[in-house]
């Protein structure tokens, strides 16, 4: 149950983000809308367009990590496998 709602919250930040991303594209193509015959504006605009989209890559992705770095439910318990530890030769 703990895990589901773990799940719950990282698909609730995930479409968060992606809201956030949604309403930021909306307000670069308006600010850039009457630069639109000005090649250095424009590139200026596409330049920051391609940092914001790598910053919000990298929001995204620390969701996911956050996620599964976290530790298990409790009530879950996790044994490590370790390999058998080798017997000497000869022994």
């Amino acid at each position: 149950m703990q895990q589901n709602m773990r799940q719950a919250q990282v698909r609730s930040q995930m479409q968060q983000s992606q809201v956030e991303q949604q309403n930021q594209q909306a307000l670069s193509q308006n600010v850039s809308r009457p630069y639109a015959n000005n090649p250095q504006m424009q590139q200026q605009t596409n330049q920051a367009n391609a940092s914001q989209q790598r910053i919000d890559e990298a929001r995204q992705q620390s969701i996911i990590d956050r996620y599964n770095a976290a530790p298990p439910p409790s009530g879950q318990v996790v044994v490590p496998v370790t390999p058998p530890a080798a017997k000497p030769a000869g022994g």
